[in-house]
């Protein structure tokens, strides 16, 4: 299991660190995208603030962003390099603050390189009518699949992505997906927090339209709308839906989803239904979306298997041990050890989301289960412990239990504090 660094420890000297090309390779509303690299000409990226902070809130933002990528750490998350509030890029030789125009100084996050482009970029070449050849189903299926268990990892973590979007999922070299962009991320200890109710439209789950709490499966609706997406190579809604945005939410909240064109994989079809669920307690857990996109029978055609659980196995190693808080995986093998108060602890900590337990179905479930059992041998136990006390008993000649039986205590004549104190607890 990985161990969770500090953020101070990413704190980069940038001036060690060259700017490939002044031209940005990408732009957001908040930022600029650079290719840099550093002296051993190892690539990344630098997302580059557009300027100095001008609000608390921006700030306060940035920060947060860092301090989620400082605790991700898994194969199907963008990397975190490094970050600096008020940076500089040095071409050659010494900095010239006034006169050297490629000094960048607003603040500045680098990042692992994903040079295979986003899903966004692939679905739009094909919607294009454009070549993407590389982009094969066995491909498609990966980038859902991979997605699925990043989205476990996070929600495992606590954090609620807010922002899943095929643009916010890159791919890297071998096309595999690596979901980046936390800037509306949050942090989420109480599994009914109020969180509120920001995102992309398109992906907004229909509960962020409305007043009240909501929770981390605002996020399975996303990846359902993704998904749709991926599976179909179509866009989910007409352009025209969103001349009217305050229509559309209305239209989303009243049930408005995309429509599958025929000869979609029904199993397929049912989970990604699922996903956006208009409520949200029944929509599906990413640990049970990737135990679904684990089996072939909820594949699209034409994948190759081998491929695909080639992937599927290389993320293996991290699939049982998701970065558990250390104080839940001590009760966690405590319960798997026979700890029968620590099952139960465990089986409510996953269901309700206690403390630092990620709320994860299965787990409940499963120690829920290994209690139940457990409790029912005990019982039988004691049961079986008692008929030997009888057997016993009886096997007693008449005369001597007369004889040496003592006489019936009346319950009456029993001192209510040593009735209370020899009741043993009930197990």
């Amino acid at each position: 299991m990985s161990i969770e660094r500090g953020i101070d420890t990413f704190v980069l000297d940038t001036s060690m660190l060259k700017i490939v090309s002044d031209k940005p390779i990408g732009s957001g509303g908040y930022a600029n995208v650079y290719l840099v690299k550093d002296q051993d000409d190892n690539e990344y990226v630098a997302k580059v603030g557009k300027e100095q902070f001008k609000e608390h809130v921006e700030e306060k933002n940035y920060i947060r962003e860092l301090m989620i990528l400082s605790k991700v750490n898994n194969p199907c998350t963008i990397g975190l390099k490094g970050f600096s509030f008020s940076p500089h890029f040095d071409g050659d030789g010494e900095v010239d603050y006034e006169n050297d125009t490629r000094l960048i100084k607003n603040p500045t996050v680098i990042l692992e390189k994903a040079s295979g482009g986003s899903i966004r970029s692939k679905l739009e070449r094909i919607q294009k009518k454009k070549k993407c050849v590389k982009w094969t189903p066995t491909k498609r299926m990966i980038a859902l699949a991979g997605t699925a268990f990043g989205m476990k990892y996070l929600h495992s973590k606590h954090i609620i992505h807010r922002d899943l979007k095929p643009e916010n999922v890159l791919l890297n070299d071998d096309l595999h997906p690596k979901i980046t962009d936390f800037g509306l991320s949050k942090i989420q200890y109480d599994n009914k927090q109020t969180i509120s109710g920001t995102g992309t439209q398109m992906y907004m789950a229909p509960e962020m339209f409305q007043e009240g709490d909501f929770t981390n499966s605002v996020d399975v609706y996303a990846f359902g709308i993704l998904a749709y997406e991926v599976i179909t190579l179509n866009l989910p809604y007409n352009p025209k839906d969103f001349q009217n945005i305050f229509r559309f939410q209305k239209q989303i909240v009243e049930g408005k989803r995309p429509e599958f064109p025929p000869g979609v994989n029904p199993l397929l079809q049912e989970l990604v239904c699922k996903c956006w669920d208009k409520c949200d307690m029944e929509r599906p857990t990413f640990s049970e979306i990737f135990e679904c996109l684990s089996k072939p029978e909820f594949l699209i055609p034409d994948v190759d298997l081998d491929e695909y659980n080639a992937y599927l196995n290389s993320l293996q190693e991290d699939k049982d041990s998701l970065c558990l808080d250390p104080e839940v995986q001590t009760i966690v093998n405590q319960a798997n050890k026979g700890d029968v108060q620590k099952m139960k602890e465990a089986a409510e900590g996953f269901y309700d989301g206690k403390g630092m337990f990620p709320v994860d179905k299965d787990q409940a479930l499963k120690f829920y289960r290994m209690y139940s059992i457990s409790m029912d041998r005990l019982q039988k136990n004691q049961e079986n412990n008692d008929n030997q006390e009888k057997i016993h008993e009886d096997e007693v000649p008449e005369k001597i239990q007369e004889e040496e039986a003592p006489e019936k205590i009346q319950e009456d004549e029993v001192p209510e504090k040593i009735q209370e104190d020899e009741v043993p607890e009930k197990i």
